[in-house]
């Protein structure tokens, strides 16, 4: 349990990092986020994919709303309002055990604006695309709302990265790269498995 927050107020900011940093556990150890009592979680999505490093390298990177500034910890200072309560949990998937969790949730309590609204994260993996079939970033959603935006991991097949010379024999080579889209800066750097990740603000938990 990250947090357990009773009454109203907003989510001010997250910092959290594990001493064990590998990419299993990153994608192992699972995020979630329940607002005013809700049984089903807002926001359900491994700890790395949310933060932006899901194909499991770390690099020091910084966009409108996350950051991870040496590269072993995580930031994110999205407003995440709350009326009544709000829980945020982590989860280790992993078979072995995380022995080390420092983090820090910030939070004001107090009635948020009447128009303020919720947020929500949607997380999802294709092994493969489909020929002439688009890529879904992000189910349909009816209903009002802000679109955040998103972070994008892919892996291309080995036909698509060429082929590199090594001492004299050409292996097929396979590009990997992440990018995260906010409406601010945005950040590229080569990575590793194809994952979303979106960001989303509804009007109801």
């Amino acid at each position: 349990m990250l947090a357990d927050i009773q009454g109203a107020g907003i989510v001010r900011r997250i910092w959290i990092t594990v001493n064990e940093r590998s990419p299993e556990m990153l994608r192992s150890l699972r995020l979630e986020m329940f607002w005013d009592g809700a049984t089903t979680p807002a926001v359900s999505a491994p700890l790395g994919d949310f933060f932006g490093a899901g194909l499991g390298a770390l690099v020091p990177f910084e966009n409108a709303f996350f950051s991870s500034p040496e590269g072993r910890s995580f930031n994110t200072w999205i407003p995440m309002p709350f009326r009544r309560s709000a829980r945020i949990l982590l989860t280790n998937d992993a078979s072995k055990d995380v022995n080390l969790v420092f983090y820090d949730v910030d939070y004001t309590l107090g009635d948020p604006p009447q128009d303020a609204m919720y947020f929500h994260a949607y997380w999802h993996r294709d092994r493969a695309t489909t020929v002439g079939q688009d890529f879904r970033v992000l189910p349909r959603i009816s209903g009002r709302g802000r679109y955040i935006g998103a972070t994008l991991g892919v892996v291309t097949a080995p036909a698509y990265g060429g082929l590199v010379d090594t001492g004299g024999q050409q292996v097929p080579r396979t590009q990997r790269s992440v990018s995260t889209v906010f409406p601010s800066r945005s950040s590229s750097s080569a990575m590793t498995p194809s994952v979303s990740d979106a960001g989303l603000v509804l009007p109801k938990p």
